[in-house]
């Protein structure tokens, strides 16, 4: 954010400024390089002790304690030196704060529709994007799909990772009742990564395969559905005779059902399963009580991204 680096470069120069000011309006320079000392006094007032969350003005404790109390000459100069450090410490603090409340927020805006079957879901996605401003495709893990028989979008969920202003965030996405509610956060460090499962990186592929044909053609008949994405050949699990299972693959021209002996031969090709689209449909057996039916893996074509 631009403004951010405004600010800390005007407090940088405003207090190089004060520090000029105090050498030549204040400071008697008769003594030994007391413009390398006022400046060692500030270093010392700006220096920290980090403790886990907490950070401490340990170079002004240590000036208060050890060489306050040594002081003859140029006495007020280099107190003023050394708080003029600490203020530039607490300064850092106040941008800090400022950065963190600039960017990490929840954002809230209406989803086009509430109704999955009437939904360009890589149109959704463009829409989470240019509410967050991320530069470029996200790196999303943990895509949850939920809706009814009806098309109803019970849950639609997944995290974010990208890039803003050249911090690295992440995003937590979710729409319910239409509404879409987005909770961001700065990743200051590399392990406050989270670790999820089926971290998807060029997302808008499986949102484009989706709307190609629509997901009404890629359910069967059942009462809800659960769609989730991946990007591996590790069907090999799943890839047996079991008859509630089935396998496609998602081309231009249609979707294509494959046999069981299809699918295991291909399975041993990992570019040919490159990029799937689970969807695992339930029956209803009572009061929001459901039970496994069917499984759907879809393998998306290269065609439609290479």
């Amino acid at each position: 954010m631009w403004i951010t680096s405004l600010i800390g470069w005007g407090t940088f120069i405003a207090f190089m400024t004060l520090l000029i000011w105090i050498y030549i309006k204040k400071a008697d320079r008769e003594e030994t390089y007391i413009g390398w000392k006022i400046i060692g006094y500030y270093l010392l007032g700006t220096f920290t002790f980090r403790m886990d969350s907490w950070v401490l003005p340990a170079g002004f404790v240590i000036f208060l304690l050890f060489f306050r109390p040594r002081l003859y000459v140029n006495r007020q100069v280099k107190k003023w030196a050394a708080i003029a450090g600490v203020l530039s410490f607490l300064s850092g603090i106040l941008i800090t704060q400022f950065e963190e409340a600039y960017h990490e927020k929840s954002i809230v805006f209406h989803a086009s529709s509430t109704n999955v079957f009437h939904m360009k879901l890589n149109e959704e996605y463009e829409m989470v994007k240019s509410a967050i401003e991320a530069e470029g495709e996200l790196v999303i893990s943990n895509f949850d799909l939920q809706f009814t028989k009806s098309g109803k979008v019970v849950k639609l969920s997944y995290v974010g990772y990208f890039t803003k202003d050249g911090r690295d965030m992440i995003a937590w996405v979710e729409q319910r009742n239409g509404t879409y509610k987005i909770n961001l956060q700065i990743l200051h460090e590399e392990s406050d990564r989270l670790v999820y499962q089926n971290t998807i990186s060029s997302p808008s592929i499986y949102f484009k395969a989706i709307d190609l044909h629509g997901l009404k053609k890629m359910v069967p008949n059942s009462d809800r559905y659960f769609v989730s994405f991946s990007n591996s050949s590790n069907h090999n699990e799943a890839a047996d005779s079991n008859e509630d299972e089935s396998f496609w693959d998602i081309q231009k021209s249609g979707i294509k059902e494959y046999t069981f002996e299809t699918v295991s031969d291909d399975m041993d090709s990992e570019s040919n399963f490159s990029y799937h689209i689970n969807i695992a449909s339930m029956k209803l057996m009572g009061a929001d009580s459901y039970t496994a039916h069917h499984q759907s893996f879809f393998h998306i074509s290269n065609t439609l991204y290479q």
